[in-house]
């Protein structure tokens, strides 16, 4: 395990410190405005969590919790580190769109692991894959109810390992969050698809 982790996108990180970067995700389609990113790098060796939000750029809970998070999160406080994106899906973010991204149409929480010679959608999600999620040792994807949305808590881990899907199993409070969505299936295909028919956003 590499202490700080090593994230090529963000340049050096430095222990003991809040940092804020400025991305511009790579893709033949993405010149558009940085995604803000905040890393928190413990004072002491640990993992990295990469925490996200913004993938459906209406989700405001969801991206102001992620903004609370990093402004109340002390280097001092923790051992290893913290990387934070409040807002992936920009471009719906700006032109408040539902569900989708203004660009080309698409839902991009239908298209990860994403295609870097896809739409604006597809490579957004494949470089966000490449760039973050593969550097981290977790992913906390974070959404909630979109612009017209009111949405029970309820959280989905799909299966990396069987191991993880017992670990999420086994930490699964009710009386903080009612619903558990646990995939069966691994994350291998070229393009993710929901695992069950009921409509979920």
């Amino acid at each position: 395990m590499h202490f700080p982790p090593q994230f090529p996108i963000l340049g050096p990180l430095i222990v003991g410190t809040k940092q804020r970067h400025e991305v511009t995700l790579p893709g033949a389609d993405l010149s558009d405005s940085p995604r803000p990113v905040i890393t928190v790098t413990g004072a002491k060796p640990g993992k990295t969590l990469l925490v996200g939000a913004g993938v459906h750029g209406g989700e405001y809970p969801a991206i102001e919790a992620v903004i609370r998070l990093a402004r109340e999160l002390e280097p001092a406080d923790l051992a290893g580190t913290v990387v934070l994106m409040p807002v992936l899906n920009l471009p719906a973010f700006w032109n408040r769109s539902m569900f989708v991204c203004p660009v080309d149409g698409v839902n991009p929480n239908r298209v990860f692991p994403g295609d870097s010679a896809g739409s604006y959608s597809e490579q957004m999600t494949h470089a966000f894959v490449h760039e973050f999620i593969m550097h981290a040792d977790a992913y906390l994807d974070l959404h909630g109810g979109d612009i017209p949305e009111a949405l029970s808590l309820s959280r989905f881990a799909g299966r990396a390992r069987r191991k993880l899907t017992g670990r999420a199993r086994n930490s699964r409070s009710p009386s903080v969050c009612p619903i558990s969505w646990l995939s069966a299936a691994r994350f291998n295909k070229p393009k993710a698809r929901p695992v069950s028919s009921r409509p979920r956003n």
